[in-house]
């Protein structure tokens, strides 16, 4: 699964700085939403369905440039080819 990365911004550093236990919370907030899909990966393959057919919309809505969101036979197509 791809990571929302990006920069912090100069206020976020700010807050950080004065208060870091916010930091923290937020830090500890990315460690459980992370760690929240072991059991979907290793236990319950079945449950990340779901999120593979958003991932594979987003990921052919940036190539193709179309909307898929109301497309639903051809996103089961992208995730079940053999259908």
């Amino acid at each position: 699964m791809p990571r929302p990365d990006r920069k912090i911004s100069a206020a976020e550093k700010r807050i950080y700085r004065a208060f870091p236990l916010v930091q923290k919370a937020v830090r500890a907030g990315i460690y459980w939403s992370r760690e929240s899909l072991v059991l979907g990966f290793a236990k319950l393959p079945a449950m990340m369905k779901q999120g593979q057919k958003i991932a594979a919309i987003r990921h052919y809505e940036r190539e193709a440039g179309v909307d898929l969101t109301t497309a639903k036979d051809v996103v089961d197509r992208l995730i079940e080819p053999g259908r």
